[in-house]
């Protein structure tokens, strides 16, 4: 594919919309420095052209996806018995017992080109997986996709739409105690969901047609590349990526209408973070 002026519009446009992403996001703090060393080149943004331009099988590419690594952060810590809980927990006390990590986040650490290409997919291609989701799935939902092209906001609010998921849940039980119903609320969880899938490149093949379809094996060999880190056989979704938020919604399709069809809930809803 040729790079035309439009298409470079729409790197810009990328860039701009991954870089108030990753500022504004929780755990970022290293891109923030990224992005300051990025910005002292002068053609801020012919790397990433080059790489479209000549494609997944190209050197530079090779060379980005080599780069690829992840830090990580704990992202819960074990709980203290109960014995030994106190009902004051001050950040300035010393903790003379060091804390006990129970779970980890691990999150994608790559050149900022490939969170340009992956934001580039996520608003090009990725829109057409989020339009095929039911209005019942809340989080990681992309933000006026068609109606503000150029705003630099790419997902919903994760506080209005979580809250939005969460209380609802509450108001359908109510109205069901109120009509003297009775109801129970179930919270389910997959853990390690992000790294638990297997990303299958068929799918890409059944996302509408465009001009930006040479983005799908970018995203593909991403996951690759990624997983081999772990020494996963799997292809995971690195957390970090836009792109693995709208992937990881829709892998989630098929169980949503088997939970809807085996069990009729009163109120169904998804909330997908991690």
């Amino acid at each position: 594919m040729i790079i035309s002026e439009l298409n470079r519009k729409d790197i810009n446009l990328a860039y701009k919309k991954v870089k108030s992403y990753l500022y504004y996001s929780n755990n970022t703090t290293l891109y923030k420095l990224r992005f300051a060393e990025f910005e002292k080149r002068k053609n801020l943004l012919g790397s990433t052209l080059q790489v479209l331009r000549n494609g997944t099988d190209s050197e530079e590419w090779k060379n980005l996806l080599e780069k690829i690594r992840y830090y990580s952060l704990p992202k819960k810590f074990k709980t203290e018995p109960e014995s030994k809980k106190r009902i004051f927990i001050f950040n300035t006390e010393n903790i003379d017992e060091p804390l006990e990590v129970d779970s980890i986040f691990y999150y994608i650490d790559c050149p900022v080109e490939i969170h340009i290409i992956s934001m580039l997919w996520t608003i090009k291609r990725g829109v057409y997986l989020d339009k095929d989701l039911d209005s019942f799935i809340y989080g990681n939902r992309l933000f006026h996709t068609e109606q503000k092209n150029d705003s630099l906001q790419t997902f919903e609010k994760y506080y209005i739409k979580y809250t939005e998921w969460r209380d609802k849940a509450i108001e359908n039980s109510l109205l069901l105690h109120s009509q003297k119903r009775s109801s129970c609320i179930l919270s389910l969880d997959f853990k390690d969901y992000y790294h638990s899938i297997d990303l299958n490149e068929k799918l890409f093949s059944s996302i509408e047609s465009s001009s930006y379809n040479f983005l799908d094996k970018f995203i593909f060999s991403i996951s690759s590349s990624y997983s081999k880190l772990f020494g996963k056989e799997n292809k995971i979704l690195p957390i970090g990526l836009t792109s693995s938020n709208i992937l990881a919604n829709y892998y989630l399709k098929d169980i949503d209408y088997a939970f809807q069809n085996k069990f009729t809930p009163f109120y169904y809803g998804r909330y997908v973070d991690d």
